[in-house]
């Protein structure tokens, strides 16, 4: 049976930008579901352009507006999708945008697939930290709330961003599935078995921070742990790919800058970081999800990180990474990475972990065997 869906997307899904490419990843797993998928975007137009302007205006007194979130954008987008929708006979409506379908006139069926919902989304990176226009904030929460309670299904990463979606919109807890997000990296092999383990056990420790926010992404504390780890006798380097930040001139780091994925040079630069690396390292402060943790699992790679947010979805302490406390010291974590690496034995372990952990919880092919099983279910009960 071929399910018809409409693919709704804001921006480009095909471009790596678009969600530092999870659009394009999802797309192409409802591809691979052997469904009829077409994409109904980009919807982006010039009636953003006065929010852009409130936006920009806002920020430079401090304060953040959504630019994109906007009740009379809404409707325009929606507008729009209808008449898209009345041309062919779709089945299904798929979207990370939610803000698309909340006002939407439609029966199909419609599944919404995010890290966090809104509300969430404001106070895990915002709330105590950036000033938002409250009469932004209330529209998009608005909007929010119309489109959570006109899907059919919602789909989270983590069992902390649905019991948040629970908790700041009555949702039904049998209407949230959780499905972690895969890698985004395309130069692996996924029917090659397990070869990323080092064939020569090296003396020196890899370290390596992936993510485009310096502060939120604790580079100063990654930086300070491989400090710690070089005073006490290992010698260990540490990359730091997509933030950038002029500090101190350590030996020991290297800074790439952005890698942009969409060219086929620098992503193969990225998978080669990672091929050479023993530890991800990522201190986040705060953080909905972290799809760079799977990407290091796709690696073989244990990942090293603070207990925030929905970490947990992708981490599972232990056994494909490391999970601290958010205000653990450097020395701790410095010295548990030391120990771990010292031993052999339980450090290639540690790597066999992380990547059967990949493989069997947080790849595409796992994710689209779950998501084929929620179209199903969506159409025998539709």
């Amino acid at each position: 049976m071929t399910i018809k869906i409409a693919f709704l997307s804001i921006d480009n899904p095909k471009d790596f930008r678009s969600w530092s490419g999870l659009k394009l990843k999802m797309f192409n797993l409802l591809k691979n579901t052997k469904n009829k998928v077409d994409i109904i975007g980009p919807l982006k137009n010039y009636y953003r352009l006065p929010y852009i302007f409130l936006r920009e205006t806002f920020n430079l007194f401090g304060y953040k507006y959504d630019a994109d979130r906007n009740i009379l954008l809404s409707k325009s987008y929606a507008k729009k999708i209808k008449k898209i929708l009345n041309k062919k006979n779709y089945d299904l409506i798929f979207t990370s945008d939610t803000y698309l379908v909340s006002f939407l006139d439609t029966n199909i069926p419609i599944i919404l697939w995010t890290d966090v919902t809104f509300k969430t989304y404001y106070d895990h990176y915002f709330k105590k930290k950036i000033k938002i226009n409250k009469l932004s904030f209330n529209k998009a929460n608005y909007l929010e709330k119309l489109a959570l309670n006109k899907a059919k299904k919602i789909i989270v990463t983590s069992k902390w961003s649905k019991i948040e979606t629970i908790k700041n919109y009555g949702i039904s807890k049998n209407k949230i599935s959780i499905i972690p997000f895969g890698s985004n990296l395309n130069l692996i092999k996924r029917d090659e078995k397990f070869k990323n383990l080092k064939k020569n056990y090296e003396k020196k420790c890899q370290l390596l921070s992936v993510g485009v926010d310096w502060d939120r992404k604790g580079m100063e504390k990654s930086i300070a742990i491989a400090k710690y780890m070089n005073s006490k006798g290992l010698d260990t380097n540490l990359t730091i790919i997509g933030a950038q930040k002029k500090i101190k001139d350590y030996k020991f780091i290297k800074q790439l800058g952005f890698i942009n994925k969409n060219k086929l040079s620098e992503h193969k630069k990225l998978v080669e970081c990672y091929r050479k690396t023993d530890f991800h390292i990522l201190m986040v402060k705060s953080e909905a999800c972290g799809v760079v943790f799977a990407e290091a699992n796709s690696f073989g790679i244990f990942n090293i990180s603070h207990d925030v947010g929905g970490v947990s979805g992708m981490i599972k302490n232990n056994i494909n990474g490391k999970l601290f406390k958010k205000f653990v010291s450097v020395s701790k974590v410095g010295n548990y990475i030391i120990n771990l690496f010292k031993s052999k034995q339980r450090y290639l372990e540690k790597r066999k972990q992380s990547y059967n952990y990949y493989k069997k919880n947080l790849s595409w092919d796992v994710n689209k065997s779950k998501i084929n099983k929620i179209i199903l279910n969506l159409k025998l009960n539709d």
